[in-house]
């Protein structure tokens, strides 16, 4: 006996569409004089005589059919989730990378930053001995200019959100892309912060990939609108690209990664998290020069 719940669920409804269609053919049968009817008639005669050979041998027939049906859909279904799982963790991996590559590179950024410290402080020190304090005016307000562009930059007081786009940011001035963000939500939301990492991660992804093909001497940008209208979560994320994009025959966008089996995952997932939110999520050029995708997540209901 099978015990997994899965297997009892749909074979119930096999059951059930079974019964329901066989009582449906065998109504149309008995009213054509059909030999449906017939044999039906004439293995209930046998079962009130006390030969059960004809109904055990067609109950043992569609028993082995069903079962066999569900349990290769079992397979299937267990093949497609341990595919989607393996995608998962190399998508992940990969993000642990370009995480510890940007920490690399920020530790490295502030040493700098610390040794050029070191450096203002002896050119201050100079200019004050010489009593130059026009000059160390001048030195003490680019110092402080220099710390306010260093200020970590808060875009929402949603903690998810704000670690997002702030890393979507730092890459963003990195590869020299123009990168602004407008974000009008409130502090907690009715979405798990899985499923908007998943979102947000993705999409800004993709977009940062799209601005980057850019040649450097266009314009590259990257912005991104949140912000809750009524009971929906809208986002609409555009970015500059080389005119050059890919969709499949339902019209998915395709990725022009050259491991499309690992990162068209990440399109695939934006879809999946709309659909779970009753929604849809749009892939469209706005013009030769600007990509939009944009939707719009439904709050599940209290």
């Amino acid at each position: 006996m099978n015990r997994r719940r899965h297997f009892w669920k749909h074979f119930g409804i096999a059951a059930a569409a079974s019964a329901t269609a066989f009582g449906i053919c065998f109504l149309v049968s008995f009213a054509s004089g059909g030999r449906l009817a017939r044999t039906t008639l004439a293995l209930l005669e046998e079962l009130t005589m006390g030969y059960y050979d004809g109904v055990v041998y067609w109950l043992t027939l569609w028993l082995a059919f069903t079962a066999t049906i569900i349990s290769a859909q079992g397979m299937a279904e267990a093949f497609i989730e341990q595919r989607a799982q393996a995608q998962r963790l190399q998508l992940k991996n990969e993000m642990i990378a370009d995480n510890y590559h940007l920490l690399e590179e920020k530790i490295a950024e502030t040493a700098a930053l610390r040794h050029e410290f070191r450096h203002q402080l002896t050119a201050m020190d100079c200019l004050y001995q010489k009593n130059d304090t026009e000059g160390a005016r001048r030195l003490l307000s680019q110092i402080l200019q220099e710390q306010n562009d260093q200020t970590p930059m808060v875009f929402t007081k949603n903690h998810t959100i704000n670690t997002i786009l702030h890393d979507a940011a730092a890459r963003a001035k990195q590869q020299r892309i123009s990168f602004q963000a407008s974000v009008s939500v409130p502090e907690d939301l009715p979405i798990p912060d899985a499923d908007l990492c998943s979102l947000l991660m993705n999409m800004l992804d993709n977009a940062l990939e799209g601005a980057a093909k850019v040649s450097p001497n266009k314009d590259r940008r990257l912005s991104i609108q949140i912000k809750v209208v009524n009971q929906y979560l809208a986002v609409k994320c555009k970015n500059s690209f080389n005119g050059t994009w890919k969709e499949d025959k339902d019209g998915n966008l395709l990725t022009t990664k050259e491991n499309a089996a690992s990162h068209g995952f990440g399109c695939r997932q934006m879809k999946k998290i709309a659909e779970k939110y009753d929604s849809t999520i749009l892939f469209h050029s706005e013009s030769d020069a600007v990509f939009l995708v944009e939707t719009a997540l439904k709050f599940p209901q209290t």
